[in-house]
């Protein structure tokens, strides 16, 4: 899975991934 953040920011994402932690993760990430 790969989800891009903002301008050209891409994190390519395990599938076994939890994705509480994915949304903890992706929530600082727009914080800054």
């Amino acid at each position: 899975m790969e989800i891009v953040i903002g301008k050209g920011c891409r994190v390519i994402v395990d599938a076994g991934v939890d994705m509480t932690a994915l949304s903890r993760v992706l929530d600082l990430l727009e914080r800054r």
